[in-house]
């Protein structure tokens, strides 16, 4: 995934670097045209994708598991996607728009886990030892309204936005290939863990355009992750 993204971005550069080489051309040739404060227009579409971090639900589970005292579990990995996500912005007027912002992150982590059975036959406890697998996904989607300002460089776009929507968050427990374990119904899951299912992002964001349809966004906010960037697309 990682290659096909650096593959992406080298692509966009290299298209982008000829397309400005023509329109400098041209500016050359017509120094009297004036140069606008932006490349955005009523009507345009903006379409980002982006990768962010840091995942703080993964952080927390860990930070959480090293202070707690679990002599059961051993051998903890963790291993996490995301936050990625997917923007989506129609430019109601030159200065705002109205979008959708879909983010996606997961987490796992795998450990044994050492129980004590009870055998009825010989009527005494045995330790058994569990390869467990948990699992965690996470998806919100956030309608927004964006302000965009009056940046003097064609190239940039620089904004902030706000929103609110819904969150999900659901997982599974997979004990020794038996989802939720011994003691609990083969097949079910932990099913929806999101106590409050309304979440929100306030955020303050830029584009930089290296064409008229092809850049860079970076992104900080809040409800979402803290930082993120990737490549933007305007039409």
């Amino acid at each position: 995934m990682k290659l096909n993204f650096s593959l992406l971005l080298i692509l966009s550069i290299v298209i982008s670097q000829h397309t400005f080489g023509q329109e400098r051309t041209t500016d050359e040739e017509t120094p009297d045209v004036k140069i606008e404060s932006s490349t955005l227009h009523a009507n345009d579409v903006l379409i980002d994708i982006y990768y962010g971090g840091p995942y703080l639900q993964k952080w927390f589970a860990e930070a959480t598991e090293d202070i707690s005292d679990n002599s059961n579990k051993s051998e903890e990995i963790y291993s996490s996607i995301g936050p990625t996500g997917l923007r989506a912005e129609f430019l109601a007027g030159k200065r705002f728009g109205l979008g959708v912002n879909i983010m996606y992150s997961s987490y796992k982590v795998r450990y044994k886990e050492l129980t004590n059975e009870y055998d009825s036959i010989s009527n005494s406890y045995s330790q058994t030892n569990y390869k467990v697998e948990e699992q965690y996904h996470r998806l919100r989607v956030i309608f927004n309204a964006n302000l965009h300002f009056n940046v003097a460089h064609p190239q940039w776009d620089v904004y902030i936005t706000g929103g609110v929507g819904f969150t999900k968050l659901y997982g599974s427990r997979i004990v020794n290939s038996i989802k939720n374990g011994p003691n609990q119904t083969e097949g079910e899951d932990y099913g929806d863990l999101q106590a409050f299912p309304i979440s929100g992002r306030v955020a303050f964001g830029a584009h930089y355009f290296f064409s008229d349809h092809i850049g860079l966004n970076f992104e900080t906010g809040i409800g979402g992750p803290v930082f993120c960037g990737g490549l933007s697309f305007h039409f």
